[in-house]
């Protein structure tokens, strides 16, 4: 008896410490690859999260850890734009959020919009579509029909419609959108400029300009009254009047607008930013477009070193900017030979006419971008925009000092028009960032800003010190979450 007791503690002994390294090991890897996300570090967060996947791999099959691994692997890649690794991860992590049974899972409606919008960016939106109306699905039986979470759900299914032609169903999409963010933020909100553009895209596509005019106007005053005319976000209203004049065919406005953009991004980011080389690349598409394949050469090849020293060699992006600048440099050489010849023939024969010297092409708008990313929640009306990584204005409504300022610095994840919807965001935000916000509490702020009404701001912490916080804002942001730091 005593022989099979003592058999019997050591297998209960085993049972109980055996799983012990593997689960540490598996958070261990786990935690390390949420710290590498939050200095960007995305080689190092791919190492610890593949380490981690390996690990989850031998848990239970009900235990949602190889989900939110396979969530988070699939976000490393999506960050660097490498769409085809992370969307066998996204397939599967759905596969396993279903057999859990959980329908109205949050994190499963984030999975379900990151793998759409994967699909979308590989060109597959007829098979992102279902997973996108699903997504909306679910944030609708979640936080009612009129939550900003479901207007950013609606962003991304117009994006997909707009891809498939179906402008009609993304027109009531995104006019849905714009509605949900006046009555949440109010009509002055720089979220609601960023429906306006959604919108105008689409009005452009349609050759519906006019009502594309009136919209990107009335979005550029929202960003100019609330951040200022020099403010970096508002080289998103030229880029989009860039593509309305581009439209029109008025070509020399669109050059103008670009480049005022490209003046704006380059003033507050310097000249190695990702935003700089978008810019740059939008003006060698259309110098290329008039035959000004120097000038584009020149651009594009400024902007692939942006994006080579950013991401490195073999990256997607770099990858096809390598192409693109092999085509302007055999383009360049058949424009030469072509004016040479034509004025060999000219020389040889002074009697004839002489021929054009093809110095322009046919003129062709770039395509206005056909899809709309989960776009995130505005962090404030008085915030600056949430995929700024630059220097954010003070709030001139905040009077006096915080009350809490010995307590450390705070996040400000968004603002809202009434405490109910408020708390409800942060309940989203809580299941959608669990462990970048693990511990944390609601920490609801009313403010009156006049004339605009009475906002509640969601926000949380205090956090140890500064750079944590940033660190942790800096995270939130590469996941299309707004954030602002509040320095205590």
């Amino acid at each position: 008896m005593l022989k099979w007791s003592a058999i019997a503690a050591i297998v209960i002994l085993i049972s109980l410490t055996g799983p012990g390294p593997a689960m540490a090991s598996w958070q261990e890897d786990y935690a390390s690859g949420q710290q590498a996300l939050l200095y960007r570090d995305y080689a190092a967060a791919e190492q610890y999260f593949t380490a981690a996947l390996t690990k989850a791999e031998n848990f239970d099959a009900n235990d949602d850890r190889l989900a939110r691994t396979l969530n988070e692997l699939a976000r490393v890649y999506r960050l660097q734009r490498k769409f085809a690794k992370a969307r066998p991860l996204l397939d599967r992590a759905i596969i396993l959020f279903d057999q859990g049974k959980a329908p109205d899972n949050p994190v499963l409606a984030e999975t379900l919009m990151a793998a759409a919008e994967v699909r979308a960016s590989l060109d597959e939106a007829k098979s992102a579509q279902p997973l996108a109306e699903r997504a909306l699905a679910i944030r609708e039986r979640q936080f009612g029909p009129s939550h900003p979470a479901v207007a950013d759900a609606l962003d991304l299914l117009a994006g997909i419609q707009i891809r498939l032609q179906d402008l009609p169903a993304a027109e009531t999409a995104l006019d849905r959108a714009l509605e949900i963010r006046e009555q949440s933020y109010g009509p002055q909100h720089r979220s609601v400029a960023a429906s306006l553009d959604r919108l105008a895209a689409l009005y452009i596509a349609g050759d519906r300009l006019a009502d594309a005019e009136r919209l990107l106007a009335r979005a550029m005053r929202i960003r100019q009254r609330t951040l200022g005319a020099d403010h970096p976000v508002n080289a998103k209203s030229f880029d989009s009047l860039a593509q309305l004049y581009l439209a029109r065919n008025d070509y020399t406005q669109a050059q103008a607008m670009f480049t005022k953009g490209l003046e704006l991004r380059r003033a507050a980011f310097g000249r190695s930013n990702l935003q700089v080389a978008a810019s740059l690349t939008s003006l060698a598409a259309l110098s290329r477009s008039q035959g000004d394949y120097a000038t584009a050469l020149s651009q594009l090849t400024d902007a692939r070193d942006i994006r080579r020293t950013i991401m490195g060699t073999d990256h997607p992006d770099v990858l096809r900017d390598r192409q693109d600048i092999a085509e302007l440099e055999r383009l360049q050489q058949v424009a030469a030979k072509t004016a040479t010849a034509t004025l060999q023939a000219s020389d040889t024969t002074p009697t004839a006419a002489p021929a054009a010297v093809p110095t322009q092409r046919t003129a062709v708008a770039p395509a206005v971008a056909p899809i709309a990313p989960a776009y995130p929640v505005p962090a404030d009306p008085d915030s600056a925009d949430p995929v700024v990584a630059g220097p954010v204005p003070a709030d001139p409504a905040v009077a006096g000092p915080d009350p809490a300022a010995a307590a450390g610095p705070s996040l400000q994840l968004a603002s809202f028009k009434s405490p109910e919807v408020a708390t409800s965001e942060w309940q989203r935000l809580r299941s959608s960032f669990p462990q970048l916000l693990a511990g944390q509490q609601l920490d609801l702020q009313r403010i009156d800003l006049g004339e605009r009404g009475i906002f509640y701001r969601v926000r949380t912490g205090p956090f140890a010190d500064l750079a944590t916080a940033r660190a942790a804002c800096a995270q939130l942001q590469d996941q299309k979450q707004a954030c602002l730091v509040v320095a205590r």
